[in-house]
């Protein structure tokens, strides 16, 4: 029987990981959830930042899968660590992956990019510096990534010029890797590698989290065709819009589910 994967997030930012999973992992069944009645998660107070993730992964849990991937930054900071005893199946976050890779690149200092209330959180920078507490790291809040990203414009002069004129409030710090925290931000990746050119390696921590998942599914990772089903809180035409313009195709039919069925 294949595996079955769970994957949540407050809205598609989500589908970045799950392209990683489905690249690492092509044996296996997938229920993606985007909670995108309620996006952004970043607004919120812990307390219902735990309480809809753990509606959303309930809801999941409750379709039979395996293995719960978070997806959120938001949610993998804040509701994972509270969540862990509550799920007995593999919950798994994007947070640490994040920190253990720019803790163990990183040489000269590491620029966390994320949104504004992710950096304001200062959630990578603390664990960052509490695994390495020699290496500068900063955060730097770049908001219009996500609007350019939804309109399909990662690879426009228009991206270029944006990532340029956020990385000059860095010009100051000295650093050679930049982590991307926030997950619409691996589609702005090549740009972001023309801004800071070949010196500063920017990384995506979704790679790592689906070698994780691969060590606790290793039969996902063998030869196959995955299939992938599709779970909105809120507009399926709005989510297939912005699917595609982030270059995620959707082949299958996007499933409305109402909020009020998180609660049940």
């Amino acid at each position: 029987m294949r595996a079955r994967i769970g994957v949540f997030d407050s809205g598609v930012g989500g589908l970045t990981v799950l392209r990683r999973l489905l690249e690492r992992l092509p044996n296996a069944e997938y229920h993606y959830l985007g909670d995108t009645a309620r996006v952004p998660y970043g607004i919120r107070s812990a307390d219902t930042i735990v309480e809809y993730s753990r509606e959303g992964l309930s809801y999941l849990r409750g379709l039979g899968v395996d293995l719960l991937v978070v997806a959120c930054n938001t949610s993998s900071a804040i509701a994972v660590p509270s969540l862990h005893d509550e799920f007995s199946h593999p919950l798994i976050g994007v947070v640490n992956d994040g920190v253990e890779i720019a803790s163990d690149l990183a040489q000269r200092g590491a620029l966390v990019l994320g949104t504004r209330a992710t950096i304001m959180a200062d959630i990578y920078q603390r664990q960052i510096a509490q695994r390495r507490p020699a290496l500068p790291v900063r955060g730097l809040a770049c908001p219009l990534f996500v609007p350019i990203v939804e309109e399909g414009w990662a690879d426009s002069q228009v991206a270029v010029d944006v990532a340029r004129r956020y990385l000059d409030q860095c010009s100051d710090f000295s650093f050679d890797l930049v982590l991307l925290g926030c997950t619409h931000f691996p589609i702005m990746q090549a740009t972001l590698e023309r801004a800071v050119g070949q010196d500063v390696r920017v990384v995506d921590p979704s790679v790592r989290v689906a070698s994780r998942v691969a060590g606790c599914l290793p039969s996902a990772a063998s030869g196959g065709c995955p299939e992938v089903h599709f779970h909105v809180t809120d507009s399926p035409e709005g989510f297939t819009r912005v699917a595609r313009a982030m270059g995620m195709p959707i082949h299958n039919e996007v499933k409305h589910v109402d909020v009020a069925a998180l609660l049940s």
